[in-house]
Order: structure tokens, then C-alpha cells, then sequence
């Protein structure tokens, strides 16, 4: 019986288009923050610590757990 809010596979495929969006997000920032790495330790004259670790492993940690985790309201969808 149709709900109306489609089906499960419907639902699953926008979930798994919206988790590779938000992977697509994190390599955008891990150019972006490896680029500014880069450009310090360029001025630095040797390669500085590389600190973007941090924000991109802290970052990949949550999408990969997102999937894990509960919906909002309480309830599966």
C-alpha cells in the first residue's frame, strides 16, 4: 500500500545520494584545508605538521557513523 511517502527503496536511494553529498563536502574541505597546509609549509620552507588531520578525521568519523545512528522523530521513517 503506497503511503504516499514512496517507497522504501525510494527512500533509500535519496538517503545514499545525500550520505555521498556530504562525502562529496568532506573532499572538497580536505582540498581546501590540504591546499592551505601546503601554502604554510611552502612559506615555512619544510613540511609543517599536517594539521588538517584532525578536522577531516573528525569529520569522516561522523559520516561514517551518521548511518548508525537514529532518525529524528523518534521513529524509522
Amino acid at each position: 500500500m503506497d503511503d504516499g511517502r514512496g517507497t522504501t527503496d525510494e527512500r533509500g536511494s535519496t538517503d545514499g545520494r545525500k550520505l555521498l553529498d556530504e562525502w562529496r563536502y568532506w573532499l572538497v574541505g580536505a582540498i581546501v584545508m590540504t591546499a592551505i597546509w601546503g601554502f604554510m609549509s611552502f612559506r615555512q620552507g619544510h613540511a609543517v605538521f599536517y594539521w588538517p588531520s584532525f578536522a577531516l578525521g573528525v569529520w569522516a568519523l561522523i559520516l561514517l557513523l551518521a548511518p548508525l545512528l537514529p532518525r529524528r522523530g523518534g521513529g524509522r521513517d
